[in-house]
C-alpha cells in the first residue's frame, strides 16, 4: 500500500586549512642530550639521549606522548634508546645530518597511522652526503610498541642546501620542501597516500651563495621563507606546490632561524620581527623591528615562540608573536635547561595531513506498511564507517522510529549522513504467548506493539476451527493448539499464525553428589508446589515415599537416585548421580630397602578409584601430592634411615595414612682441590683424594683408567678419580682441571668511539692470571712513542696522545712479560686503530 519515501538535504562545511601541530609537538629533543615535554602547559626540561648540533626533529602520538626523536642520523625511541636497525639513516653511512641546519624531519605517513617517514638531509662539510636527501620509515607496531626501522637510506634527491621543512596541502596531502643549492630555487615533493612522488614540484628561487640557513612555512600555509644569502620571502600555493613572487627581505645575517607567529602575521628572522601586514616589499623590509639576541626559534604547542638566544643552558621566549614590535614581549633567559645543553639547531615541527571537507546529508525514510525492520543503506560510500551506536558496518539495520547517523571517509574527507526514520503505517505486532498446561485451558496470548506508537490496531482471534474467540489485543483461558490472528490499520492488515505449547511442570531435588561411605545423606525437594506425591529410588535397592528422605549408602560406588513427582494434573522425573567415597587406606610396597645416595627408590602404590589424591612425605624433608602413579620414584642427598609415610585423600572421607621405612647408605668423600695452571717444562702435578678416604673396601679409578689412589700429570686437561664402597657399590667422583698456564693472546684492532665496546687496546680478557711482571708500549709510524704501561690492571691506550685523538691507521706495539716460574717473553705487532 505504501512505498518507501526518500527525502535528501545536503550540508558542506569548508574547514580552514592548516598545518596540523596539535599534541605531536608536545616534547621537543635537541642539542645534546636537552629536551622540552609541554604536556603540563608551560615547557619542562627533561633528559633525552639526542646528539645534534643543529638538525632534530621529535614526534608524539595524539595524547602527547613522546613516540622517537632523531638527529637524522640516529632513531630513538621512547625509552631513549637506538631502535632496532636505527642506526646511519643515509646510503650505509653518516650524513652528519645532527650538524645540517634542518637536517631532519619527520612526516607521518599517510594512510598508515602506524608508519612515519624521516628525512635525512647531508650536511655541506660531509663531501658524499652534502646536499643528499634521503629517506627512511619507522613502523610504530614493531618492538611491542616501541618502534623500528624498517625501511632506511633510499635516496631522494641531491645538490640541495642545508634547509628542509614540510606544509599541509588541501588534497589530503603534505609537501616536502627543500632548496636547491645552485640557484636557490624551491623544490616540493608531493606526500599522499600513494607515497612520495619522486618528480618534485620546482619553483624559481632568489640566487644565492650559501648553503646554511632555514626554511619555514607560514601556519596558513600561504607563505614561504628560505633563508640563505638572501632570505627570501615567497607566496606559496597548498594546492599545486608553487612559490612564487619572491623578494630578498633581508642580506644574509650569517646563520639565523626563521619563524612565522601562530596568526602568520609576523615573520620572525633571527632577533629582527617583520610585519606581514604592512603591504609591500619595501613596507614590509621596513617594518623590521629587533626584539632581542636570537639565533633560532621555533613555535611551541602554547602559541608562544621558543629561542636558541647564544647560552648553551638557557632559552628565551617571545610570548606574545603576533603583537607588533616590543608588545611581543621578548624575554631572554626564561628557561633553564637542567639535563643537557643546545647549539644551534631546534626541533622541526610535524606536520599532519590535515582534515577535509565535511558533508552532512539528512534522509528522511518513513517505513512501508507493517514493516518491522528497516536497514539503513547510506548513498555514499567509502572507508572507516562509524554509526552512533559504535557500529563499523557501512549499512544498519532498525526497528524503531528516531534519529539515526553514519560517520565515514572518502580519501581523507570526513561525511555524516544523518536519517530519520518513521513507522507511520504501523509496526507489525509481537504475538506474547503464555503456554498452558496438559489438560487445562489456562494458556494467554496477546499482541503488542511498541511504546509511543499512536497507530490505530484492529484485532480478530480464532482458533484451529475459525471460531472467532477475542476482538481484543488479549485471547485468555486457551488450551494448547494452533490459533490466527487477523491485525489492521486504517491502510494496513495481514494475518498471523502462531501455536501455543504445553505447559509441563518440572520435578527437581538436591543433595550432596559426594559422600562418605556410611554417612547420612540428605535430600532437599525443589519441584513444583504442582506435584503432591513422591516416589525414590536410591540405586541400592531402597526406596521412599517421603518429600525428602535421608539415606545412608553401606558401599562405596557410583549410584543413580530416581524421583518420580506425581500431581494434579502433571507429573515430571529427576534423577541424580552419587558418587561415594572408600573408606580404606592406601598401603604401598618398597622395592629395594637399602640404596646409595642419589640413587632412586621405586614405591608401588595400590590404587583405590575413589582416592583424589596421594601425598608423600620421604623423611628428608621433600614431599608432594599427586594423582595415583603405578611407580613413584625417589632420590636421597643424606645417609640414615628414612620413613617414608603415604597420606591418601578423598573427596569426602577423611585422609588415610600408610608408612614404612628404607636405609639410605652415605657416598664415600672424594675431593682432588681446586684447579692448577701447569707451565711449560714445569714438573708434574701429582692429584691424590684429599679426603683421606682409607675404607679397605673402597675402589679407585681415574678418567686415565688408573686405578691407583696417586696420578702424575704432565698435561693440561680435566681429570676425573671416581671412588666406590662396597658392596653396594656406591661411589663419588670429583673432577679438578688442569689449564695450560703463562700465555697472552692480544687483540690486532680497537675503535675508541666511545660507544662501549672495543674502545681501548690492551690484552684483558686473554691476560694469564699468573703473570707477575709486565709491559707494554705503543709507537706510530714515525717512531713516536703514544704510550707505555705497566698496570696489568689499567684501561690501556684510548687513542689519544698528550690528550689530543691520533688519526685512523696502523701502530706498532711491544708487549714483555714474565709468568710464574718462567722466563721473560717478548711480543711485537701492528695494532689498527679504526675510527
Amino acid at each position: 500500500m505504501h512505498n518507501l519515501t526518500r527525502v535528501g538535504i545536503a550540508f558542506l562545511f569548508t574547514l580552514f586549512i592548516q598545518p596540523a601541530i596539535g599534541q605531536s609537538n608536545n616534547v621537543w629533543t635537541f642539542g645534546y642530550k636537552a629536551a622540552l615535554d609541554f604536556n603540563e602547559g608551560s615547557p619542562k626540561s627533561i633528559a633525552s639521549e639526542i646528539l645534534s648540533s643543529e638538525g632534530c626533529a621529535s614526534i608524539c602520538d595524539d595524547d602527547g606522548r613522546l613516540l622517537f626523536y632523531t638527529n637524522g642520523d640516529w632513531v630513538w625511541n621512547a625509552q631513549h634508546t637506538v631502535m632496532p636497525n636505527g642506526r646511519n639513516l643515509g646510503d650505509g653511512g653518516v650524513a652528519m645530518a645532527g650538524s645540517s641546519s634542518q637536517g631532519a624531519l619527520i612526516i607521518p605517513k599517510p594512510g598508515n597511522p602506524q608508519q612515519y617517514y624521516v628525512f635525512t638531509l647531508g650536511n655541506f662539510e660531509n663531501p658524499y652526503y652534502y646536499g643528499r636527501l634521503y629517506y627512511s620509515i619507522v613502523d610504530m607496531s614493531r618492538n611491542n610498541g616501541l618502534g623500528d626501522v624498517t625501511t632506511k637510506g633510499v635516496f631522494i634527491d641531491a645538490n640541495l642546501t642545508e634547509q628542509m621543512t614540510a606544509v599541509a596541502g588541501v588534497k589530503c596531502n603534505i609537501w616536502l620542501l627543500a632548496a636547491d643549492r645552485n640557484n636557490g630555487s624551491v623544490k616540493a615533493w608531493n606526500i599522499d597516500d600513494d607515497g612520495i612522488d619522486s618528480i618534485p614540484v620546482i619553483s624559481p628561487g632568489l640566487p644565492t651563495y650559501g648553503v646554511m640557513g632555514c626554511m619555514a612555512a607560514s601556519p596558513d600555509g600561504t607563505k614561504l621563507v628560505v633563508g640563505l644569502s638572501n632570505f627570501a620571502l615567497f607566496d606559496f600555493d597548498i594546492v599545486t606546490g608553487i612559490a612564487s613572487n619572491p623578494f630578498s627581505l633581508i642580506e644574509s645575517r650569517g646563520f639565523a632561524g626563521v619563524c612565522f607567529s601562530p596568526n602568520s602575521s609576523k615573520l620572525y628572522v633571527g632577533g629582527l620581527q617583520f610585519d606581514l601586514s604592512a603591504g609591500n616589499p619595501n613596507q614590509i623590509r621596513n617594518s623590521q623591528t629587533l626584539v632581542g639576541n636570537i639565533q633560532n626559534s621555533k613555535i611551541g604547542p602554547d602559541g608562544k615562540i621558543y629561542c636558541n638566544t647564544g647560552s648553551n643552558t638557557m632559552m628565551g621566549v617571545i610570548e606574545y608573536p603576533d603583537l607588533p614590535g616590543m608588545a611581543c614581549q621578548f624575554v631572554k633567559d626564561r628557561i633553564v635547561l637542567n639535563s643537557g645543553y643546545i647549539r644551534l639547531g631546534l626541533p622541526n615541527i610535524v606536520v599532519k595531513r590535515p582534515a577535509g571537507d565535511t558533508l552532512r546529508s539528512v534522509q528522511e525514510i518513513e517505513a512501508g506498511c507493517f514493516t518491522k525492520q528497516l536497514t539503513l543503506l547510506p548513498e555514499g560510500s567509502g572507508k572507516s564507517y562509524v554509526w552512533d551506536n559504535g557500529s563499523t558496518d557501512p549499512q544498519r539495520t532498525v526497528d524503531k522510529a528516531g534519529t539515526y547517523w553514519r560517520q565515514y571517509k572518502i580519501a581523507c574527507d570526513v561525511f555524516i549522513d544523518t536519517f530519520e526514520v518513521s513507522f507511520p503505517n504501523g509496526v507489525l505486532p509481537d504475538i506474547n504467548i503464555l503456554n498452558s498446561c496438559k489438560g487445562q485451558s489456562n494458556g494467554k496470548v496477546w499482541a503488542s506493539t511498541y511504546a509511543g506508537d499512536d497507530v490505530q490496531y484492529h484485532y480478530l482471534w480464532q482458533n484451529s476451527s475459525r471460531d472467532t474467540l477475542s476482538l481484543t489485543d488479549t485471547l485468555y483461558n486457551i488450551p494448547s493448539g494452533y490459533y490466527t490472528l487477523h491485525v489492521a490499520t486504517e491502510q494496513c492488515d495481514t494475518t498471523l499464525t502462531f501455536f501455543v505449547p504445553e505447559e509441563t511442570y518440572d520435578v527437581s531435588f538436591h543433595a550432596d553428589t559426594l559422600t562418605c561411605q556410611g554417612t547420612e545423606l540428605n535430600f532437599r525437594n525443589t519441584s513444583d508446589p504442582h506435584f503432591t506425591q513422591f516416589q525414590w529410588d536410591f540405586g541400592d535397592g531402597n526406596h521412599s515415599l517421603i518429600t525428602e528422605p535421608r539415606h545412608i549408602y553401606t558401599d562405596a560406588g557410583k549410584y543413580q537416585v530416581v524421583v518420580t513427582g506425581i500431581g494434579n494434573v502433571c507429573s515430571d522425573t529427576a534423577l541424580l548421580v552419587i558418587v561415594v567415597d572408600s573408606i580404606h587406606s592406601t598401603e604401598f610396597s618398597i622395592r629395594q630397602r637399602y640404596i646409595c645416595i642419589g640413587e632412586r627408590i621405586f614405591i608401588n602404590p595400590e590404587k583405590d578409584n575413589s582416592a583424589i589424591q596421594l601425598c608423600w612425605q620421604f623423611g628428608d624433608g621433600e614431599k608432594w601430592c599427586s594423582e595415583w602413579e603405578q611407580d613413584v620414584q625417589h632420590a636421597y642427598a643424606a645417609a640414615g634411615m628414612m620413613k617414608v609415610t603415604l597420606r591418601t585423600e578423598f573427596r569426602a572421607c577423611p585422609d588415610s595414612y600408610f608408612e614404612d621405612s628404607i636405609y639410605v647408605v652415605d657416598l664415600p668423600d672424594v675431593a682432588l682441590g681446586s684447579d692448577q695452571g701447569l707451565c711449560p717444562n714445569s714438573s708434574a702435578i701429582v692429584l691424590e683424594n684429599l679426603m683421606s678416604e682409607t675404607d679397605s673396601n673402597c675402589r679407585y679409578i681415574w678418567s686415565t683408567g688408573d686405578t691407583t689412589a696417586y696420578l702424575r700429570v704432565t698435561q693440561a686437561g680435566t681429570y676425573s678419580l671416581t671412588v666406590s664402597r662396597m658392596p653396594l657399590g656406591c661411589s663419588n667422583t670429583a673432577f679438578v682441571t688442569i689449564t695450560k698456564d703463562c700465555y697472552m693472546d692480544i687483540p690486532n684492532a680497537f675503535s675508541p668511539d666511545h660507544d662501549g665496546v672495543n674502545d681501548y687496546f690492551f690484552p684483558r680478557q686473554l691476560l694469564s692470571k699468573n703473570i707477575i711482571q709486565f709491559k707494554m708500549q705503543i709507537w706510530n709510524r714515525w717512531g713516536q712513542e703514544m704510550f707505555s704501561t705497566t698496570n696489568l690492571h689499567g684501561r690501556g691506550w684510548d687513542g689519544k696522545w698528550k690528550g689530543v685523538m691520533q688519526p685512523q691507521g696502523v701502530y706498532m706495539y711491544s708487549v714483555e712479560w714474565r709468568g710464574q716460574g718462567g722466563n721473560a717473553i717478548q711480543q711485537h705487532g701492528n695494532i689498527t686503530l679504526i675510527r
